[in-house]
């Protein structure tokens, strides 16, 4: 367990902007993981739909229409998820990614925030209600439950938007 009675965490207002390659996106997420750490945070928590400035890495047909986004996106998760995992394995926080457009087999896809622990351990959580824009325009569909995670502070759980 934790032996101080406080938790630092830092919440990030995160400027989605157009980033042009993988090795920019990875160097601003380190840059901003390792600020917050410098500031003695001990969880990390990324902004909803974050990750959507990753659609800057495909060409302009792609990237100005979000149903080929969607699918697009789908090609960079793994590394998306890798590189979460490693940064919080690197700076011994705990990490909440931004959400990411998660696509199923059915062909729906979830509002998906990763939880990365230090110990290099991922977990997700779906977001549960949609916006109307989410269920009309981006065929996005509600998770099912509501997780816990356990870290060395106490359990901890992840509201993604409202």
């Amino acid at each position: 367990m934790h032996d101080h009675s406080l938790v630092t965490v830092a919440a990030s207002q995160y400027p989605v902007e157009f980033i042009g390659s993988w090795k920019r996106y990875t160097e601003k997420m380190e840059r901003m993981v390792c600020q917050a750490v410098e500031q003695g945070a001990e969880i990390l928590l990324f902004s909803e739909y974050g990750c959507l400035e990753l659609a800057s890495l495909f060409p302009a047909e792609v990237y100005g229409d979000l149903q080929r986004q969607l699918i697009a996106l789908q090609s960079l998760l793994a590394e998306f998820r890798n590189l979460h995992r490693q940064l919080a394995r690197d700076y011994g926080v705990y990490l909440v990614s931004s959400s990411f457009p998660v696509r199923l087999d059915d062909g729906t896809y979830r509002n998906r925030a990763y939880f990365c622990a230090p110990d290099g351990t991922l977990d997700y959580q779906d977001k549960l209600i949609m916006t109307r824009w989410e269920r009309e325009h981006w065929n996005i569909t509600p998770g099912h439950a509501i997780k816990v995670f356990r870290t060395r502070f106490g359990i901890i759980g992840i509201n993604i938007c409202y």
